[in-house]
């Protein structure tokens, strides 16, 4: 499987971002935090370990995948 690298990433879509996905999640990103992050799937990861979801018959990282990509959505529709 190929990594997807965070490249050429606005920093202006990132901190649009960021705030959807905490409220989404109920997690606080904390100044550098993200600073090793190089990859969207080593994001996901970092993301997962941070919340407590719910016990469902849903897979955790499924869970985590589709409120990602409706934060992500959210914020690419404003451009």
């Amino acid at each position: 499987m190929k990594k997807i690298e965070l490249k050429n990433i606005d920093p202006l879509d990132i901190e649009d971002l960021l705030p959807k996905i905490e409220r989404s999640f109920g997690v606080e990103f904390f100044e550098k935090e993200l600073e090793h992050i190089v990859t969207f799937g080593e994001f996901c990861e970092h993301v997962e370990n941070k919340i407590e979801l719910k016990a469902t018959n849903d897979c955790t990282s499924q869970q985590a995948f589709y409120k990602l990509r409706d934060a992500l959505s959210e914020v690419l529709k404003k451009r």
